[in-house]
């Protein structure tokens, strides 16, 4: 283990290195004076893997010196060892506070200091593990985020969310339907209009969690009634409800943008997550229709998708649709 000592007493340094030496550790660098240790730390080409301080030294004490080891790129987590005779409590908190990480009373015992060395090696080798295993993680996560991207337009599955199906299942279920339920069944899409900015700046798994956040607000709107829900990719979600219920109308886009304005939804760097909502026409058949019978989801999605109209005037819930719903 490479280590730098530092006391502008010769003897004391010569004691250190021979007692390090008989501990095994022959890789000593001395240095008599604060100003030479940083020196000596600017230019070593190797990193010092430990760093012995005395806390009283002329025209800089050990306290400041620590503190602008600690500042040095290479020495923010180096294991740091006051060796002094400074015992009082303020000099011992002001050294801590400063990024030491252990205090040796002078004179020291040999054995003290080699043992608090071992400890300063194996929490040395403990960090590393520490980082090695942050390092494995981060690049796992990379992986998994490279291979989870998904096209803009993928009509994913959102899991978790009561109602909501996918966009398969919601076809097929309106195929199931009777002519006269078919005929009783309404489309409805909804889309965020800020999603080509949210694709372009998220990862596939943040993405992910902002589009099941607004289902959930969507569907919590439904929850009064029968329905099923799909998300139709680049934003749109569709929804099958009957034609006959009294919430369809504008108050449920309010709603459920209140509801998503309430989350207080923010992208990983913390800064706000801004999530606007648009509805477009609700899509029905007339009495008697033909073709088939899923082309009311398609023609909602195409609506909300080519309109402006459902973008919202205000930001606040309006009264009365609780009790229609």
């Amino acid at each position: 283990m490479k280590i730098l000592a530092v006391d502008d007493d010769p003897l004391l340094l010569e004691l250190l290195e021979a007692t390090l030496a008989g501990a095994g550790y022959e890789n000593v660098t001395l240095a008599n004076s604060p100003r030479e240790a940083l020196e000596i730390l600017q230019e070593s080409l190797v990193p010092f893997k430990c760093i012995l301080l005395d806390i009283q030294m002329p025209e800089m004490d050990g306290i400041e010196l620590c503190s602008r080891i600690r500042r040095m790129q290479h020495y923010q987590t180096t294991p740091i060892l006051m060796v002094t005779a400074m015992t009082e409590r303020s000099f011992v908190e002001r050294a801590f506070t400063a990024g030491a990480n252990d205090y040796i009373s002078k004179p020291f015992d040999p054995f003290e200091l080699a043992t608090r060395l071992r400890l300063a090696e194996e929490s040395l080798q403990q960090h590393r593990m520490v980082a090695e295993k942050v390092f494995a993680l981060q690049h796992l996560k990379r992986e998994y985020e490279r291979k989870s991207r998904f096209s803009p337009e993928t009509a994913i599955h959102i899991e978790d969310v009561s109602g909501v199906v996918e966009q398969v299942e919601l076809e097929n279920h309106l195929l199931q339907l009777s002519r006269s339920e078919q005929y009783q069944t309404a489309a409805i899409a909804f889309r965020i209009d800020e999603f080509d900015g949210l694709y372009s700046r998220s990862k596939p798994s943040e993405l992910f969690l902002t589009l099941t956040d607004v289902a959930e607000c969507l569907a919590d709107q439904f929850k009064r009634t029968s329905f099923l829900m799909a998300y139709a990719g680049s934003g749109t979600f569709v929804c099958l409800v009957n034609r006959n219920w009294p919430g369809l109308g504008g108050d449920v886009v309010r709603f459920a943008q209140y509801a998503v304005d309430e989350l207080g939804l923010e992208n990983e760097d913390g800064t706000p997550c801004k999530v606007t909502l648009s509805m477009g026409k609700v899509q029905q058949k007339q009495m008697f229709f033909g073709g088939n019978p899923t082309s009311i989801i398609y023609e909602a999605i195409d609506s909300v998708r080519g309109t402006a109209s459902g973008k919202l005037a205000g930001r606040r819930p309006p009264s009365g649709l609780a009790a229609a719903m």
